[in-house]
């Protein structure tokens, strides 16, 4: 399997650069951080591979995208105003350590993602929605069906 750098090399991309955690690229208003992404307790994403996560910044705003990743200490440190978290369990967090992530962080919204391939899709957006919504969180999310379809849950 050829590393990230690897595949970059290979491109016709100009100005290409590979991050590392915390490393940051810089473009007009808009700052890229590469963040840790790794399982705790399962074998697909081992943190000694150095994947990633990203926060954005663009003027005041600070977007988490999370990447295949578990509840990492990293990030139950994080202050920002969006986090985009896939949900599956699989290699990703589960419905109820994305819940756990999000009223740890208390982000302005909460995105999760990649819950269309959970067999009970539905149930387990629900429940999120649920946990979420208990503790005074704002969630966007995507019907899988109707993407151009976003509804904000107050």
């Amino acid at each position: 399997m050829l590393s990230c750098k690897e595949v970059i090399s290979k491109t016709s991309v100009k100005n290409k650069k590979v991050l590392l955690s915390f490393e940051e690229v810089k473009t007009n208003d808009i700052t890229i951080q590469g963040f840790p992404a790794y399982n705790i307790n399962k074998p697909f994403h081992p943190k000694e591979n150095n994947w990633l996560g990203f926060i954005i910044k663009h003027n005041d705003v600070l977007i988490y995208i999370a990447g295949d990743t578990d509840v990492i200490e990293e990030a139950k440190q994080l202050k920002v105003n969006i986090m985009i978290l896939p949900v599956g369990g699989t290699c990703t967090m589960t419905d109820k350590e994305v819940a756990e992530l999000v009223n740890l962080t208390k982000p302005g919204y909460a995105i999760p993602i990649h819950y269309v391939a959970i067999l009970s899709a539905v149930t387990k957006m629900h429940k999120i929605l649920k946990t979420l919504y208990l503790h005074q969180q704002k969630l966007w999310y995507c019907e899988a069906k109707h993407i151009e379809k976003i509804s904000l849950i107050l």
